[in-house]
């Protein structure tokens, strides 16, 4: 757990400092960084923590957690495109 915690800690460092990067060479290495981490960290998430806790849950919660993260998802996807619908607006 702890292991994750410090990774989404430098990734989030590494999302910040890509958002505030003023030369190209710094953009560059955090998207390097953010790219070699990722596929490790995802991995490490799904086989080390979210699978061996699963058996902690009791089906009527493994079934909530899975229609909160739909809900989740299906939000967040409505309101990128929401955004980029009000960016192309204004623009016209």
């Amino acid at each position: 757990m702890e292991q994750l915690t410090n990774e989404h800690i430098e990734a989030r460092e590494r999302v910040s400092g890509l958002a505030s990067a003023k030369a190209e060479d710094e953009a560059v290495t955090c998207i390097e960084t953010l790219v070699e981490l990722y596929p490790w960290h995802i991995a490490r998430e799904d086989k080390e923590f979210f699978i061996p806790v699963m058996h902690y849950f009791s089906d009527a919660e493994k079934e909530d957690m899975l229609r909160e993260g739909n809900e989740f998802d299906q939000k967040m996807i409505h309101e990128k495109y929401q955004a980029v619908i009000e960016e192309l607006s204004n623009r016209g």
